[in-house]
């Protein structure tokens, strides 16, 4: 009789001692779970978990020590060394010795028992489990079962890679995670709600500048139409013209339009490749010198030979092209537009800057350059117009470059359309420095020559026999299989190429013996 009644109170101390079943259910997990990382692509790794692991002969009374211990453990798991029997959550093992002579049963023998008697099967997930599907995962198991803790396997641990996630740390990260997408959808929503507005005042803009060329289109066109014997030659030459600008005015809006849709739309793939700055820029130059003539305006290429740049051909070709053509447009006759670059205060990127002698721009055309809901619509020194959708397209290809588009610009005094994109090389050319914006003096004349990396001699020998030979076209095809191997040899397949186009054999000669010798 004593020993019985020794037992039970030693009993009834170590439930007293244990956190009721009610005051862990009550408890506001908020108040120590640290859930403010989670992100929509969370998964259960980013969750707290513990590792409590006994043997299945390990007593209950140990496992109720450790839970007044560690009041944060949500279960135990029991393992036969590297294998999973179960595991026992801390609200069924407080349930079971809270029932009459519970603690006489089940805390003097292993926890096996236990174990076998509330005849549950466990659930196992791998640590890279999003938090939305586990919660499913959690929820559709039986009633009796919900609330129980999950196995977490984490495969990149060594000790301990199982591990108990507490479903109402599970819970709250959900709802956590819930509010979060409510939240990001309501952002996207307003995000959404502003861009829709602005396409519409845009696309009202671009309607009334498109509208514009009509009205002299159809009024010139119907008079050569219905009245040509009452003019002379002469007038009919001058509407004629009047007609042809109108058109070409159409043309461009259109063809911007075509290139904006394309771009918004995905189907203009971006496909950056190894560019030779100053050839794009003299395509550029060359196209439009028939314009700048015809204003008289000396239009200059001012990049140095040997840039060579990382980007996608077409959509460099467009914003070069653009800015220029910007350029001529808003500069008087006597002006003077060139294109130059300097090396970028950000590493890796080539300033290219499009500067005139034209007529400049006010701060407040300069602040809505670029916003698609602005009507920044200015006529040229010819009468020339557009509708500045020209630059928003030059701005999306610069951002696809990672790079970035600005103006520096004075009424009066010109402007300087700027832009960045990523450089890959300076090929033994003088390559001016960035020249800090506003900074008067002289620039710098430290320049940048990559050294000339080259094949091994045994490979060498194919090109030595065709600078032998003088076989420039060969030498040239040489060059661009060069190109492929690698950047590191794009200076050499570069500086083949300018010899071998200047059918500079005795040089080409020249360096690859030195190469060869070298090696």
């Amino acid at each position: 009789m004593p020993n019985q009644f020794y037992s039970h109170v030693k009993t009834d101390r170590i439930i007293n001692n244990l956190p009721s079943t009610h005051t862990y259910c009550q408890l506001d997990r908020k108040s120590h779970v640290d859930l403010s990382h989670l992100t929509l692509g969370s998964t259960l790794a980013d969750l707290p978990t513990h590792s409590f692991q006994v043997h299945p002969t390990t007593l209950a009374r140990t496992v109720a020590t450790e839970f007044t211990k560690q009041p944060g453990l949500s279960g135990v798991i029991v393992m036969d060394n590297a294998q999973i029997l179960g595991n026992v959550s801390r609200h069924k093992f407080m349930e079971r010795i809270g029932r009459p002579y519970g603690a006489d049963v089940y805390l003097t023998r292993p926890i096996g028992i236990m174990l076998e008697s509330l005849e549950t099967e466990y659930i196992l997930l791998p640590s890279s489990c999003g938090i939305h599907a586990a919660t499913q995962v959690a929820l559709n198991r039986p009633v009796e079962m919900v609330y129980d803790p999950i196995i977490v396997e984490f495969p990149d641990l060594q000790d301990k890679r199982f591990r108990l996630l507490d479903v109402y740390d599970l819970l709250l990260a959900q709802s956590n995670l819930l509010n979060l997408a409510n939240d990001t959808i309501h952002l996207r929503a307003k995000e959404l709600e502003q861009l829709n507005a602005d396409k519409d005042k845009f696309f009202s803009i671009v309607a009334h500048d498109l509208k514009g060329p009509f009205q002299p289109l159809l009024g010139l066109s119907e008079l050569l139409a219905t009245a040509t014997e009452t003019f002379s030659p002469t007038d009919i030459q001058e509407m004629s013209q009047g007609i042809h600008h109108s058109a070409k005015n159409v043309y461009s809006l259109l063809e911007n339009l075509l290139e904006w849709s394309r771009l918004h739309q995905g189907r203009m793939p971006f496909q950056p490749v190894h560019l030779n700055l100053h050839e794009m820029t003299q395509q550029v130059v060359d196209l439009l010198t028939s314009n700048a003539i015809n204003k008289g305006i000396a239009l200059q290429n001012s990049v140095p030979m040997g840039i060579m740049v990382r980007a996608d051909e077409c959509m460099l070709n467009t914003i070069i092209r653009n800015l220029v053509n910007n350029a001529l447009k808003f500069t008087p006759a006597g002006g003077q537009v060139k294109v130059e670059c300097h090396f970028s205060d950000i590493s890796g990127l080539v300033e290219i800057a499009v500067i005139d002698t034209g007529v400049g721009m006010p701060d407040k055309i300069k602040e809505n350059l670029f916003k698609i809901d602005q009507q920044v619509t200015t006529i040229g020194t010819a009468q020339e117009k557009g509708t500045g959708l020209g630059l928003l397209i030059c701005k999306e290809m610069v951002e696809k470059h990672g790079g970035q588009i600005w103006v520096e610009s004075e009424l009066g005094e010109g402007t300087a359309m700027k832009f960045t994109v990523p450089l890959l090389a300076v090929i033994a050319e003088p390559f001016p420095p960035l020249k800090q914006r506003g900074e008067e003096g002289q620039l710098q004349t430290n320049f940048y020559e990559p050294n000339l990396v080259t094949l091994p001699p045994e490979k060498m020998t194919t090109l030595l026999d065709l600078a032998l030979m003088g076989n420039m076209e060969e030498i040239k095809v040489w060059a661009s299989g060069l190109e492929e191997l690698g950047e590191q040899y794009l200076p050499l397949a570069y500086k083949l190429k300018k010899l071998a186009k200047g059918f500079e054999d005795e040089a080409i000669l020249d360096l690859v013996n030195q190469f060869i010798c070298l090696n």
